[in-house]
């Protein structure tokens, strides 16, 4: 198990996510950063259900799998409830706030 913080090599785009009952919760379509000098990932932007709606899910308590799967905390039905990704994959303050409160994480 590699945690998150510890990973620098990205290309996370595309690559599965599931929970840690290793059931499906949808494929990564984007990465955020808090800044431009991290490289530790803060954020992904993951696409769920049938029609891949969009929906940020914090990487604090992620880990890749040996087989490169994202393992997040998280079930489908956590990341489906809470606030939608935008087109362009930009928090701001106010979704930022919203989102962590929904997963209980500091925004």
């Amino acid at each position: 198990m590699e945690r998150i913080s510890e990973i620098t090599d990205g290309g996370w785009v595309g690559k599965p996510v599931i929970d840690e009952a290793s059931r499906p919760v949808g494929k990564v379509v984007d990465v955020l950063y808090d800044d431009d000098t991290s490289r530790t990932p803060q954020w992904a932007v993951v696409g769920v259900g049938f029609f891949r709606s969009q929906h940020y899910v914090p990487l604090a308590e992620a880990y890749k799998t040996h087989d490169g799967r994202l393992v997040v905390p998280y079930d489908q039905r956590v990341v489906k409830q809470s606030p939608k990704a935008t087109r362009e994959h930009i928090m701001t303050p106010n979704v930022r706030e919203a989102t962590a409160s929904h997963y209980g994480v500091p925004a």
